[in-house]
Protein backbone atom coordinates (compact mmCIF):
# COMPACT_ATOMS: atom_id res chain seq x y z
CA UNK A 1 0.00 0.00 0.00
CA UNK A 2 1.29 3.09 -0.95
CA UNK A 3 1.63 5.24 2.03
CA UNK A 4 -0.34 8.88 2.62
CA UNK A 5 0.48 12.14 4.32
CA UNK A 6 -0.80 11.78 7.96
CA UNK A 7 -4.05 14.16 8.08
CA UNK A 8 -5.93 15.52 11.06
CA UNK A 9 -8.71 12.83 10.18
CA UNK A 10 -6.26 10.06 10.35
CA UNK A 11 -4.50 11.45 13.91
CA UNK A 12 -8.38 11.78 15.01
CA UNK A 13 -9.31 8.38 14.05
CA UNK A 14 -6.26 6.98 16.22
CA UNK A 15 -6.46 9.27 19.65
CA UNK A 16 -10.61 9.89 19.30
CA UNK A 17 -10.40 13.57 20.31
CA UNK A 18 -14.11 13.37 21.52
CA UNK A 19 -13.86 10.47 23.53
CA UNK A 20 -10.92 12.09 24.73
CA UNK A 21 -12.60 15.21 26.38
CA UNK A 22 -15.77 13.07 27.58
CA UNK A 23 -12.73 11.15 29.50
CA UNK A 24 -11.43 14.05 30.78
CA UNK A 25 -14.53 15.91 31.98
CA UNK A 26 -15.48 12.79 33.86
CA UNK A 27 -11.68 12.94 35.53
CA UNK A 28 -12.24 16.42 36.40
CA UNK A 29 -15.49 15.68 37.93
CA UNK A 30 -14.24 12.85 40.08
CA UNK A 31 -11.65 15.20 41.50
CA UNK A 32 -13.75 17.50 42.40
CA UNK A 33 -16.47 15.05 43.52
CA UNK A 34 -13.72 14.25 46.20
CA UNK A 35 -14.06 18.13 47.72
CA UNK A 36 -10.19 18.47 47.61
CA UNK A 37 -8.48 20.54 49.88
CA UNK A 38 -6.41 21.95 46.96
CA UNK A 39 -6.22 21.97 42.81
CA UNK A 40 -2.32 21.31 42.69
CA UNK A 41 -3.33 17.62 41.63
CA UNK A 42 -5.96 18.25 39.36
CA UNK A 43 -3.54 19.27 36.12
CA UNK A 44 -1.68 16.15 36.94
CA UNK A 45 -4.23 13.97 36.95
CA UNK A 46 -6.14 14.96 33.68
CA UNK A 47 -2.90 15.17 32.08
CA UNK A 48 -1.70 11.84 32.70
CA UNK A 49 -4.93 10.60 32.06
CA UNK A 50 -5.22 12.43 28.58
CA UNK A 51 -1.98 10.05 28.39
CA UNK A 52 -3.45 7.49 29.33
CA UNK A 53 -6.39 7.37 27.04
CA UNK A 54 -4.71 8.65 24.06
CA UNK A 55 -2.28 5.45 24.23
CA UNK A 56 -5.63 3.05 24.80
CA UNK A 57 -6.90 3.94 21.43
CA UNK A 58 -3.61 3.97 19.68
CA UNK A 59 -3.05 0.05 20.83
CA UNK A 60 -6.26 -0.67 19.90
CA UNK A 61 -6.16 0.44 16.59
CA UNK A 62 -2.88 -1.34 15.91
CA UNK A 63 -5.08 -4.65 17.47
CA UNK A 64 -8.10 -3.81 15.10
CA UNK A 65 -6.08 -2.66 12.02
CA UNK A 66 -7.85 -5.11 9.94
CA UNK A 67 -11.01 -4.67 11.47
CA UNK A 68 -10.51 -1.04 10.69
CA UNK A 69 -9.77 -1.38 7.06
CA UNK A 70 -13.10 -3.58 6.15
CA UNK A 71 -15.45 -0.56 7.99
CA UNK A 72 -16.01 2.65 5.82
CA UNK A 73 -16.25 4.30 9.14
CA UNK A 74 -12.49 3.53 10.06
CA UNK A 75 -11.02 3.55 6.85
CA UNK A 76 -8.99 6.79 7.30
CA UNK A 77 -7.53 5.72 10.19
CA UNK A 78 -3.46 6.06 9.87
CA UNK A 79 -2.02 2.27 9.91
CA UNK A 80 -5.12 1.44 7.33
CA UNK A 81 -3.89 4.28 5.29
CA UNK A 82 -0.44 4.03 5.49
CA UNK A 83 -0.18 7.48 7.45
CA UNK A 84 2.13 5.67 9.74
CA UNK A 85 3.72 2.14 10.25
CA UNK A 86 2.94 -0.40 12.94
CA UNK A 87 6.01 0.58 14.54
CA UNK A 88 4.94 3.85 14.60
CA UNK A 89 1.37 3.50 16.26
CA UNK A 90 3.07 0.99 18.44
CA UNK A 91 6.12 3.06 20.29
CA UNK A 92 3.24 6.57 20.24
CA UNK A 93 0.81 3.85 22.04
CA UNK A 94 3.56 2.04 25.13
CA UNK A 95 5.68 5.66 25.27
CA UNK A 96 2.21 7.70 26.08
CA UNK A 97 0.84 5.10 28.31
CA UNK A 98 4.13 4.89 30.19
CA UNK A 99 4.52 8.77 30.67
CA UNK A 100 1.14 8.71 31.63
CA UNK A 101 1.70 6.50 34.64
CA UNK A 102 4.57 8.20 35.61
CA UNK A 103 2.56 11.40 35.65
CA UNK A 104 0.10 10.19 37.73
CA UNK A 105 2.23 8.31 40.05
CA UNK A 106 4.14 11.16 40.96
CA UNK A 107 1.69 13.58 40.13
CA UNK A 108 -1.42 12.12 41.24
CA UNK A 109 -0.89 9.39 43.53
CA UNK A 110 -0.15 5.76 42.94
CA UNK A 111 -3.98 4.92 43.58
CA UNK A 112 -4.72 7.22 40.73
CA UNK A 113 -2.39 5.56 38.68
CA UNK A 114 -3.14 1.77 39.63
CA UNK A 115 -7.09 2.78 38.74
CA UNK A 116 -5.69 4.15 35.24
CA UNK A 117 -3.30 1.20 34.56
CA UNK A 118 -6.56 -1.15 35.50
CA UNK A 119 -9.02 1.00 33.03
CA UNK A 120 -6.05 0.28 29.84
CA UNK A 121 -5.67 -3.36 31.04
CA UNK A 122 -9.23 -4.19 30.50
CA UNK A 123 -9.72 -1.98 27.90
CA UNK A 124 -6.73 -3.66 25.82
CA UNK A 125 -7.12 -7.15 27.23
CA UNK A 126 -10.39 -7.98 27.67
CA UNK A 127 -13.12 -5.49 26.12
CA UNK A 128 -11.07 -5.36 22.65
CA UNK A 129 -10.77 -9.30 22.27
CA UNK A 130 -14.36 -9.30 23.26
CA UNK A 131 -15.48 -7.26 20.54
CA UNK A 132 -14.90 -9.81 18.13
CA UNK A 133 -16.50 -12.71 20.00
CA UNK A 134 -19.42 -11.82 22.33
CA UNK A 135 -21.74 -9.09 22.06
CA UNK A 136 -21.72 -9.00 25.95
CA UNK A 137 -17.87 -6.68 24.69
CA UNK A 138 -20.60 -3.47 25.28
CA UNK A 139 -21.10 -4.16 29.46
CA UNK A 140 -17.33 -5.22 29.81
CA UNK A 141 -15.98 -2.25 28.05
CA UNK A 142 -18.53 0.09 30.09
CA UNK A 143 -16.08 -0.61 33.09
CA UNK A 144 -12.83 0.63 31.70
CA UNK A 145 -14.95 3.68 30.45
CA UNK A 146 -16.28 4.33 34.29
CA UNK A 147 -12.60 4.12 36.39
CA UNK A 148 -11.21 8.00 34.65
CA UNK A 149 -13.91 9.70 37.16
CA UNK A 150 -12.68 7.22 40.15
CA UNK A 151 -9.26 8.36 39.01
CA UNK A 152 -9.70 11.75 39.37
CA UNK A 153 -11.37 11.12 43.15
CA UNK A 154 -8.42 9.41 43.94
CA UNK A 155 -6.14 11.57 42.74
CA UNK A 156 -8.61 14.49 44.83
CA UNK A 157 -8.14 12.96 47.92
CA UNK A 158 -10.69 10.27 48.57
CA UNK A 159 -13.24 7.68 46.84
CA UNK A 160 -16.17 9.20 48.66
CA UNK A 161 -19.81 7.71 48.52
CA UNK A 162 -20.91 10.69 45.92
CA UNK A 163 -18.03 9.91 43.33
CA UNK A 164 -18.74 5.92 43.52
CA UNK A 165 -22.07 6.99 42.38
CA UNK A 166 -21.31 9.20 39.97
CA UNK A 167 -18.74 6.17 38.70
CA UNK A 168 -21.95 3.83 38.43
CA UNK A 169 -23.87 6.38 36.86
CA UNK A 170 -21.08 6.35 34.06
CA UNK A 171 -20.96 3.37 33.56
CA UNK A 172 -25.21 2.59 33.05
CA UNK A 173 -25.02 5.25 30.88
CA UNK A 174 -22.44 4.00 28.22
CA UNK A 175 -25.17 0.91 27.53
CA UNK A 176 -28.21 2.77 25.67
CA UNK A 177 -25.06 5.44 24.16
CA UNK A 178 -23.28 2.79 22.80
CA UNK A 179 -26.29 0.41 22.09
CA UNK A 180 -27.45 2.78 20.03
CA UNK A 181 -24.13 3.67 18.32
CA UNK A 182 -24.32 0.20 17.41
CA UNK A 183 -27.23 0.29 16.07
CA UNK A 184 -26.45 2.86 13.57
CA UNK A 185 -23.03 1.04 12.10
CA UNK A 186 -25.07 -2.10 12.40
CA UNK A 187 -23.61 -2.76 9.23
CA UNK A 188 -20.33 -1.70 9.72
CA UNK A 189 -19.24 -3.77 12.31
CA UNK A 190 -20.77 -6.70 10.78
CA UNK A 191 -18.17 -5.88 7.87
CA UNK A 192 -15.73 -5.76 10.38
CA UNK A 193 -16.38 -8.65 12.15
CA UNK A 194 -17.41 -7.10 15.54
CA UNK A 195 -19.56 -9.03 17.56
CA UNK A 196 -22.28 -6.10 18.47
CA UNK A 197 -25.78 -6.87 19.91
CA UNK A 198 -26.97 -4.89 16.61
CA UNK A 199 -25.13 -7.86 14.75
CA UNK A 200 -26.69 -10.62 17.22
CA UNK A 201 -30.23 -9.11 16.94
CA UNK A 202 -30.91 -7.44 13.21
CA UNK A 203 -33.95 -5.79 13.94
CA UNK A 204 -33.07 -4.90 17.27
CA UNK A 205 -36.21 -6.97 18.78
CA UNK A 206 -34.39 -7.08 22.20
CA UNK A 207 -32.71 -3.44 22.39
CA UNK A 208 -35.87 -1.84 22.24
CA UNK A 209 -37.25 -3.15 25.10
CA UNK A 210 -33.83 -2.93 26.92
CA UNK A 211 -33.29 0.31 26.29
CA UNK A 212 -35.85 2.21 28.46
CA UNK A 213 -34.79 -0.03 31.19
CA UNK A 214 -31.17 0.65 30.64
CA UNK A 215 -32.08 4.77 30.77
CA UNK A 216 -34.40 4.12 33.45
CA UNK A 217 -31.64 2.03 35.49
CA UNK A 218 -29.56 5.35 34.84
CA UNK A 219 -32.08 7.63 36.60
CA UNK A 220 -32.50 5.61 39.45
CA UNK A 221 -29.07 5.81 40.05
CA UNK A 222 -29.05 9.22 39.38
CA UNK A 223 -31.30 9.68 42.79
CA UNK A 224 -28.33 8.24 44.92
CA UNK A 225 -26.50 11.46 45.48
CA UNK A 226 -29.62 12.74 46.62
CA UNK A 227 -30.70 10.19 49.33
CA UNK A 228 -26.58 10.56 50.38
CA UNK A 229 -27.91 14.33 51.17
CA UNK A 230 -25.38 15.50 49.40
CA UNK A 231 -26.71 17.72 46.90
CA UNK A 232 -29.62 20.25 46.60
CA UNK A 233 -32.11 22.01 43.91
CA UNK A 234 -29.59 22.55 40.95
CA UNK A 235 -28.80 18.83 40.69
CA UNK A 236 -32.18 17.55 41.58
CA UNK A 237 -34.18 19.40 38.67
CA UNK A 238 -31.03 18.98 36.16
CA UNK A 239 -30.79 14.96 36.75
CA UNK A 240 -34.45 14.65 36.97
CA UNK A 241 -35.54 16.37 33.54
CA UNK A 242 -32.57 15.34 31.51
CA UNK A 243 -33.72 11.81 32.96
CA UNK A 244 -36.77 12.46 31.26
CA UNK A 245 -35.73 13.64 27.81
CA UNK A 246 -32.90 10.66 28.23
CA UNK A 247 -36.00 8.14 28.53
CA UNK A 248 -38.47 10.10 26.51
CA UNK A 249 -35.73 9.35 23.24
CA UNK A 250 -35.26 5.67 24.36
CA UNK A 251 -38.77 5.22 24.40
CA UNK A 252 -39.27 6.60 20.82
CA UNK A 253 -37.01 3.75 19.58
CA UNK A 254 -39.11 0.95 21.85
CA UNK A 255 -41.80 2.20 19.74
CA UNK A 256 -39.37 2.38 16.28
CA UNK A 257 -35.89 0.99 16.13
CA UNK A 258 -35.08 2.91 12.97
CA UNK A 259 -32.14 5.46 12.16
CA UNK A 260 -33.51 8.86 13.47
CA UNK A 261 -34.72 7.18 16.91
CA UNK A 262 -31.13 5.74 17.08
CA UNK A 263 -29.86 9.36 16.90
CA UNK A 264 -31.99 10.41 19.33
CA UNK A 265 -30.79 8.70 21.85
CA UNK A 266 -27.45 9.21 21.07
CA UNK A 267 -28.48 12.90 20.96
CA UNK A 268 -30.24 12.78 24.13
CA UNK A 269 -27.04 10.70 25.83
CA UNK A 270 -24.38 13.17 24.90
CA UNK A 271 -26.59 15.85 26.30
CA UNK A 272 -27.30 14.49 29.71
CA UNK A 273 -23.62 13.18 30.66
CA UNK A 274 -22.03 16.29 30.79
CA UNK A 275 -24.63 18.40 32.39
CA UNK A 276 -25.41 16.31 35.12
CA UNK A 277 -22.00 15.45 35.88
CA UNK A 278 -21.54 19.00 35.93
CA UNK A 279 -24.41 19.87 37.85
CA UNK A 280 -23.49 16.60 40.87
CA UNK A 281 -19.99 18.82 40.87
CA UNK A 282 -21.67 22.09 41.26
CA UNK A 283 -24.05 21.07 44.35
CA UNK A 284 -21.25 18.84 46.27
CA UNK A 285 -18.62 21.12 45.73
CA UNK A 286 -19.57 24.53 44.98
CA UNK A 287 -22.73 24.88 47.63
CA UNK A 288 -20.86 23.88 50.50
CA UNK A 289 -18.61 26.91 49.57
CA UNK A 290 -21.87 29.05 49.66
CA UNK A 291 -23.06 27.95 52.65
CA UNK A 292 -19.42 28.50 54.55
CA UNK A 293 -19.36 31.89 53.05
CA UNK A 294 -22.97 32.33 54.40
CA UNK A 295 -21.89 31.38 58.28
CA UNK A 296 -18.55 33.30 57.37
CA UNK A 297 -20.42 36.53 57.66
CA UNK A 298 -22.45 35.47 60.88
CA UNK A 299 -19.72 34.39 62.69
CA UNK A 300 -16.92 37.66 61.60
CA UNK A 301 -19.79 39.29 63.17
CA UNK A 302 -19.82 37.64 66.47
CA UNK A 303 -15.97 37.45 65.93
CA UNK A 304 -15.65 41.57 65.34
CA UNK A 305 -17.83 41.67 68.82
CA UNK A 306 -15.02 40.42 70.58
CA UNK A 307 -12.34 41.92 69.32
CA UNK A 308 -11.27 38.58 67.08
CA UNK A 309 -9.20 39.44 64.28
CA UNK A 310 -8.80 35.78 62.77
CA UNK A 311 -11.13 34.86 59.92
CA UNK A 312 -13.93 31.99 60.04
CA UNK A 313 -12.26 28.73 59.27
CA UNK A 314 -13.50 26.96 56.11
CA UNK A 315 -16.44 24.14 56.75
CA UNK A 316 -14.42 20.98 56.98
CA UNK A 317 -10.96 22.12 56.88
CA UNK A 318 -7.71 21.59 58.14
CA UNK A 319 -7.31 25.64 59.39
CA UNK A 320 -10.39 24.63 61.43
CA UNK A 321 -10.17 26.40 64.94
CA UNK A 322 -12.04 29.02 67.35
CA UNK A 323 -10.05 31.67 69.05
CA UNK A 324 -10.16 31.75 72.90
CA UNK A 325 -9.28 35.24 73.85
CA UNK A 326 -9.86 37.18 77.26
CA UNK A 327 -9.70 40.98 77.84
CA UNK A 328 -5.72 41.90 79.15
CA UNK A 329 -7.22 44.89 80.85
CA UNK A 330 -6.15 47.02 78.56
CA UNK A 331 -8.51 46.45 75.31
CA UNK A 332 -6.55 44.19 73.57
CA UNK A 333 -6.94 40.54 73.19
CA UNK A 334 -4.73 38.18 75.45
CA UNK A 335 -4.87 34.06 74.77
CA UNK A 336 -6.03 32.02 77.66
CA UNK A 337 -4.20 29.47 79.30
CA UNK A 338 -5.45 26.86 80.85
CA UNK A 339 -5.17 26.72 84.75
CA UNK A 340 -4.38 22.98 84.68
CA UNK A 341 -1.50 23.88 82.34
CA UNK A 342 -0.65 26.73 85.03
CA UNK A 343 -0.71 24.15 87.71
CA UNK A 344 1.33 21.90 85.67
CA UNK A 345 3.99 24.50 85.09
CA UNK A 346 3.98 26.07 88.88
CA UNK A 347 3.53 22.83 90.59
CA UNK A 348 0.73 24.22 92.12
CA UNK A 349 -3.12 22.49 91.52
CA UNK A 350 -5.96 23.34 89.00
CA UNK A 351 -8.97 22.57 88.59
CA UNK A 352 -9.37 20.43 85.11
CA UNK A 353 -11.25 22.57 82.22
CA UNK A 354 -11.37 25.78 83.84
CA UNK A 355 -10.10 28.38 81.92
CA UNK A 356 -7.82 31.12 83.81
CA UNK A 357 -6.33 34.81 82.81
CA UNK A 358 -2.65 34.24 81.56
CA UNK A 359 -0.76 34.78 84.68
CA UNK A 360 2.68 33.16 83.43
CA UNK A 361 4.49 33.67 80.25
CA UNK A 362 6.22 30.41 79.91
CA UNK A 363 8.20 29.67 76.43
CA UNK A 364 6.61 27.13 74.05
CA UNK A 365 9.27 24.60 72.52
CA UNK A 366 7.95 24.84 69.11
CA UNK A 367 5.64 28.21 68.60
CA UNK A 368 5.06 27.19 65.27
CA UNK A 369 2.24 24.29 66.83
CA UNK A 370 0.37 26.70 68.59
CA UNK A 371 -3.55 25.35 68.47
CA UNK A 372 -5.59 27.39 65.84
CA UNK A 373 -7.26 29.85 67.29
CA UNK A 374 -4.32 30.17 70.20
CA UNK A 375 -1.72 33.24 69.05
CA UNK A 376 1.55 34.04 71.07
CA UNK A 377 0.49 38.21 72.07
CA UNK A 378 2.92 39.65 74.07
CA UNK A 379 4.81 36.00 74.97
CA UNK A 380 1.86 34.69 76.67
CA UNK A 381 1.51 31.15 74.98
CA UNK A 382 1.17 27.47 75.70
CA UNK A 383 2.98 26.09 79.08
CA UNK A 384 5.81 23.67 78.90
CA UNK A 385 5.60 20.57 81.08
CA UNK A 386 8.32 19.00 82.69
CA UNK A 387 8.08 15.58 81.72
CA UNK A 388 10.96 15.08 79.43
CA UNK A 389 9.00 15.04 75.90
CA UNK A 390 9.64 18.97 75.53
CA UNK A 391 6.18 18.83 74.18
CA UNK A 392 3.64 22.13 74.83
CA UNK A 393 0.44 21.62 77.03
CA UNK A 394 -2.93 23.71 75.64
CA UNK A 395 -4.78 23.12 78.35
CA UNK A 396 -6.89 19.79 79.98
CA UNK A 397 -9.76 18.15 78.42
CA UNK A 398 -12.92 19.32 80.95
CA UNK A 399 -15.08 16.45 82.24
CA UNK A 400 -17.68 15.69 79.77
CA UNK A 401 -20.40 13.05 79.42
CA UNK A 402 -21.13 11.52 76.08
CA UNK A 403 -21.97 8.53 74.30
CA UNK A 404 -19.88 5.69 72.45
CA UNK A 405 -21.34 4.08 69.49
CA UNK A 406 -22.19 1.10 71.68
CA UNK A 407 -24.65 3.64 73.55
CA UNK A 408 -22.56 3.41 76.81
CA UNK A 409 -21.32 6.70 78.89
CA UNK A 410 -18.05 7.67 77.73
CA UNK A 411 -16.71 10.49 79.89
CA UNK A 412 -13.31 12.12 80.65
CA UNK A 413 -12.35 9.40 83.22
CA UNK A 414 -12.44 6.83 80.92
CA UNK A 415 -9.37 9.07 78.63
CA UNK A 416 -7.17 8.81 81.43
CA UNK A 417 -4.10 6.33 81.45
CA UNK A 418 -4.06 6.10 78.01
CA UNK A 419 -2.58 8.10 74.99
CA UNK A 420 -4.98 9.28 72.51
CA UNK A 421 -5.77 11.29 68.70
CA UNK A 422 -8.98 12.92 69.07
CA UNK A 423 -10.56 13.93 66.10
CA UNK A 424 -14.10 15.50 64.69
CA UNK A 425 -15.69 14.41 61.94
CA UNK A 426 -19.49 13.36 60.60
CA UNK A 427 -20.45 9.94 59.14
CA UNK A 428 -22.24 12.13 56.02
CA UNK A 429 -19.16 13.98 55.84
CA UNK A 430 -17.89 13.39 51.95
CA UNK A 431 -15.22 15.70 52.49
CA UNK A 432 -12.14 15.30 54.87
CA UNK A 433 -13.25 13.18 57.28
CA UNK A 434 -12.86 9.79 54.72
CA UNK A 435 -9.60 10.72 54.75
CA UNK A 436 -9.23 11.40 58.30
CA UNK A 437 -10.55 8.16 59.21
CA UNK A 438 -8.54 6.54 56.62
CA UNK A 439 -5.28 8.21 58.72
CA UNK A 440 -6.84 6.64 61.58
CA UNK A 441 -7.27 3.23 60.36
CA UNK A 442 -3.38 3.57 59.07
CA UNK A 443 -2.70 4.57 62.21
CA UNK A 444 -4.05 1.38 63.91
CA UNK A 445 -2.46 -1.32 61.46
CA UNK A 446 0.98 0.77 62.13
CA UNK A 447 0.33 0.01 65.73
CA UNK A 448 0.92 2.77 66.69
CA UNK A 449 0.53 2.62 70.54
CA UNK A 450 -2.54 5.05 71.07
CA UNK A 451 -5.83 5.16 71.23
CA UNK A 452 -8.55 6.97 68.81
CA UNK A 453 -11.59 9.20 70.17
CA UNK A 454 -13.37 10.63 67.14
CA UNK A 455 -16.86 13.00 68.19
CA UNK A 456 -19.29 13.57 65.50
CA UNK A 457 -20.50 17.12 64.77
CA UNK A 458 -23.73 15.72 63.44
CA UNK A 459 -25.38 14.26 66.40
CA UNK A 460 -28.86 14.71 65.13
CA UNK A 461 -28.33 11.77 62.45
CA UNK A 462 -24.97 10.23 64.06
CA UNK A 463 -26.54 7.98 66.48
CA UNK A 464 -24.59 5.28 68.64
CA UNK A 465 -25.68 2.46 65.68
CA UNK A 466 -24.79 5.19 62.99
CA UNK A 467 -21.25 5.38 64.63
CA UNK A 468 -21.03 1.78 65.06
CA UNK A 469 -21.43 1.13 61.46
CA UNK A 470 -19.30 4.13 60.63
CA UNK A 471 -16.92 1.91 62.17
CA UNK A 472 -17.82 -1.40 60.93
CA UNK A 473 -17.57 -0.08 57.58
CA UNK A 474 -13.71 0.99 58.46
CA UNK A 475 -12.84 -1.95 59.71
CA UNK A 476 -12.12 -0.03 62.76
CA UNK A 477 -10.54 -2.07 65.36
CA UNK A 478 -11.42 -1.85 69.27
CA UNK A 479 -8.62 1.36 69.96
CA UNK A 480 -11.48 3.71 67.88
CA UNK A 481 -13.76 4.77 69.95
CA UNK A 482 -16.89 7.52 68.24
CA UNK A 483 -19.14 9.31 70.57
CA UNK A 484 -21.83 11.36 69.90
CA UNK A 485 -24.38 13.61 72.73
CA UNK A 486 -26.06 16.64 72.41
CA UNK A 487 -25.26 19.15 70.13
CA UNK A 488 -24.66 21.41 73.59
CA UNK A 489 -21.88 19.17 74.99
CA UNK A 490 -19.99 18.26 71.70
CA UNK A 491 -19.92 22.05 71.25
CA UNK A 492 -18.51 22.74 74.53
CA UNK A 493 -16.40 19.78 74.51
CA UNK A 494 -14.81 21.23 71.29
CA UNK A 495 -14.31 25.10 71.84
CA UNK A 496 -13.32 24.57 75.82
CA UNK A 497 -11.66 20.86 76.03
CA UNK A 498 -9.60 20.92 72.54
CA UNK A 499 -9.91 24.06 70.82
CA UNK A 500 -10.46 22.23 67.03
CA UNK A 501 -13.65 23.08 65.84
CA UNK A 502 -15.73 26.38 65.53
CA UNK A 503 -19.67 26.10 66.36
CA UNK A 504 -22.01 28.37 63.91
CA UNK A 505 -25.67 28.07 64.58
CA UNK A 506 -28.14 28.85 61.52
CA UNK A 507 -30.82 29.86 61.58
CA UNK A 508 -32.25 27.76 58.87
CA UNK A 509 -30.35 24.14 59.13
CA UNK A 510 -29.22 23.29 55.97
CA UNK A 511 -29.98 19.42 55.24
CA UNK A 512 -26.87 17.14 55.60
CA UNK A 513 -24.38 19.32 57.03
CA UNK A 514 -23.77 19.59 60.44
CA UNK A 515 -24.43 22.46 63.01
CA UNK A 516 -20.80 22.55 63.90
CA UNK A 517 -17.96 23.33 61.86
CA UNK A 518 -15.08 20.70 62.17
CA UNK A 519 -11.24 21.05 61.97
CA UNK A 520 -9.31 18.35 60.12
CA UNK A 521 -6.48 18.49 62.53
CA UNK A 522 -5.82 15.36 65.26
CA UNK A 523 -5.20 16.64 68.45
CA UNK A 524 -2.82 14.44 71.25
CA UNK A 525 -4.06 14.19 74.30
CA UNK A 526 -1.90 12.29 76.86
CA UNK A 527 -2.55 10.24 79.99
CA UNK A 528 -3.09 12.98 82.60
CA UNK A 529 -5.69 14.04 79.96
CA UNK A 530 -4.06 17.21 78.67
CA UNK A 531 -3.93 18.49 74.99
CA UNK A 532 -0.51 18.44 73.86
CA UNK A 533 -0.34 18.73 70.43
CA UNK A 534 -2.53 19.46 66.95
CA UNK A 535 -1.61 18.01 63.25
CA UNK A 536 -2.96 18.67 59.90
CA UNK A 537 -4.48 14.56 58.56
CA UNK A 538 -2.98 15.71 55.05
CA UNK A 539 0.66 17.18 56.40
CA UNK A 540 2.84 14.32 55.88
CA UNK A 541 5.73 15.71 58.07
CA UNK A 542 2.88 16.78 61.02
CA UNK A 543 1.87 12.97 60.41
CA UNK A 544 4.98 11.82 61.17
CA UNK A 545 5.38 14.19 64.20
CA UNK A 546 2.32 12.92 65.76
CA UNK A 547 3.96 9.26 65.55
CA UNK A 548 7.23 10.70 67.18
CA UNK A 549 5.26 12.75 69.72
CA UNK A 550 2.88 9.79 70.45
CA UNK A 551 5.96 7.63 71.27
CA UNK A 552 7.62 10.42 73.40
CA UNK A 553 4.48 10.40 75.63
CA UNK A 554 4.30 6.31 75.79
CA UNK A 555 7.94 7.06 77.37
CA UNK A 556 6.95 9.95 79.58
CA UNK A 557 4.57 7.96 81.19
CA UNK A 558 6.92 4.22 81.36
CA UNK A 559 5.00 2.43 78.98
CA UNK A 560 7.20 3.04 75.75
Amino acid sequence: MTAVPLDRHGIAGMVRPRILILVLAQTAAGYMLARPQSLAALPWVVLGTALVSMAGCSLNHFLERDADALMPRTRLRPLVTGALSSRQVLAFGFTSLSVGLLVLQFGAGPLAMLIELLAAVLYLGVYTPLKRRTSANTWIGAIPGALPLLAGAAAGGALTPVACMAAALVFLWQLPHFFAIASLYREDYRSGGMRMLSGDDPDDSLLRWQMPMQVMSVVLVSVLPVLEGQVRIVYVVTALVLGAVFLVAALRFRRRAGEAEARGVVRASVLYLPLVLGALVFDTACTSREMEDHDGHEHAAGAHEHDVDEALPDCCTPEGGTAIAADSGDGTAAPRVDAAILGATTGTPAETGTPAEAGAHAEAPNRSRLPPGIRDVGGVVAATIEDGTDLPAYGAVPEFSLFSQDAGPFGRADMLGDVWVVDFIFTRCAGICVPMSRAIIDLQEEGLPARYLSVTVDPGYDSPAVLAGYREKWDGADSWTLLTGSTESITELSEKGFALPVQVRRETPVEGLPQIFHSGKFALVDTQGRVRGYYAHDDRLEMQQLRADVAALRGASGDG
